[in-house]
């Protein structure tokens, strides 16, 4: 069995020890290197050699074990760590997913569920991409759908301790500058353009800088609207093989691509999601645009559903819409419009302006889903935030509005009527 496949767990419960035995007997990719009793205990184990997975039982007091576990995730950066409880809220799940966990499973799921979660977890090594940093596409369903916001919310939770790179490939609106407030004189559109080899090098430059460890490849419409070509891809395989391997995270906005493309984004892929909300037509597009990369080879464990903007007042019920789309799960996010219409306004991530947010909890439970772990989201000073910045929501949207006023973020270049560029 390789080291890579090892598991550590931490609990006093001979409860939850039998449980968590039961699962890893019954299968052939995991093996139990050992049981502690404490944090104490794994901080030794994990001194003496690499570890791929380890257990953490919270109980009985989830917030102390927290606390003191935070230090060895960030030291053991590349042991994945999952939790159980007895019960959990949705306090104690974005403390978990804060404290660099990857999952956050109850104990009476371990028999049915942990095997599932393990797997999950092990995608990228039995997948021979060990090696190269997640990449995450997002396809849209309809035009408006919100796929921009959930790529950038989901950029920005795993920017952390590594560095992730959100681009953009919008190549009629380029909705990441706008919305972010970035302007370039450089973008994907260059590197695809390019007749020569494209490396890591070359896309770190390329791309600019929201955040000290989140990027951003601009779409050609944001770096020169006036003469954007038709988009040839000769470089993309390449482009994209270089983004994983300078980056821990790459998420890319593919919201409105020709089929070939997608195809290509889709083999390059750790996981696709296809965003769309619960409409007749929607589901339509998803149905069709599904079919077709599964049938081009994509496997359906890396795509991913996700229903955007949910109530109980769609007009099509999750389960009608997971019937007409073969049956697959659908990931749902709360139709959280005020907040979401907050986050586009001010150009900050729902980390700062809306912490605790429905919006926020739905897309760390998709990282949750996804087998990636978020880390502390860093402000400007490099401190940790946990809620919303203490600023009135007129007075930051004021400022924000007055901002984008003393320039055109849409069309770099091109003064605005007042004659201000």
């Amino acid at each position: 069995m390789l080291a890579s496949t090892t598991i550590l767990l931490v609990t006093k419960q001979e409860e939850t020890a039998e449980a968590v035995a039961d699962v890893l007997r019954g299968g052939a990719y995991f093996t139990l290197a050992g049981r502690c009793a404490d944090l104490d205990g794994l901080r030794e184990k994990l001194a003496h050699g690499p570890v791929s997975l380890v257990l953490v039982d919270l109980d009985p007091e989830p917030g102390p074990v927290l606390r003191q576990l935070e230090p060895l995730v960030a030291r053991f950066a590349e042991t994945r760590f999952v939790l159980l409880a007895d019960q959990f809220d949705s306090s104690l799940m974005l403390d978990a997913m804060q404290a660099g966990a990857r999952h956050l499973l109850l104990k009476s799921s371990i028999r049915a569920d942990l095997a599932a979660v393990l797997g999950r977890l092990v995608r990228a090594t039995e997948d021979g991409t060990s090696g190269a940093g997640a990449m995450i596409t997002l396809l849209s369903g309809s035009g408006g759908c919100g796929a921009t916001t959930l790529a950038f919310n989901l950029a920005n939770e795993l920017a952390g301790a590594k560095e992730s790179l959100l681009m953009d490939l919008d190549w009629d609106y380029g909705a990441i500058a706008p919305y972010l407030g970035l302007r370039g004189r450089y973008g994907v559109g260059d590197l695809l353009a390019r007749d020569s080899h494209v490396d890591g090098n070359l896309v770190r430059s390329t791309a600019v800088a929201f955040s000290k460890n989140l990027h951003v490849l601009l779409s050609p419409v944001s770096t020169n609207v006036l003469h954007v070509e038709a988009a040839d891809y000769p470089n993309l395989k390449q482009m994209l093989a270089a983004c994983r391997q300078t980056y821990a995270h790459t998420v890319i906005d593919a919201p409105r691509v020709p089929r070939a493309m997608a195809a290509t984004l889709a083999a390059a892929s750790t996981a696709v999601l296809m965003v769309f909300q619960l409409t007749v037509k929607d589901i339509h597009t998803v149905r069709a645009v599904r079919t077709a990369l599964l049938e081009g080879g994509l496997p359906e464990s890396r795509l991913v559903l996700v229903a955007n903007r949910y109530d109980k007042h769609c007009s099509v019920t999750p389960s009608e819409a997971r019937q007409a789309l073969g049956g697959q799960e659908l990931r749902l996010v709360a139709n959280d419009y005020r907040t979401a219409a907050d986050n586009i306004s001010l150009g900050r991530p729902l980390a700062e302006t809306a912490a605790a947010s429905p919006l926020r909890r739905d897309v760390m439970q998709l990282i949750d889903h996804l087998g990636l772990a978020p880390v502390p989201v860093a402000n400007v000073a490099g401190k940790r935030v946990l809620a919303p910045q203490k600023q009135s929501r007129p007075a930051a949207l004021w400022q924000a509005v007055a901002a984008t006023s003393r320039r055109s973020l849409l069309f770099p270049g091109i003064p605005l009527a007042n004659g201000r560029g």
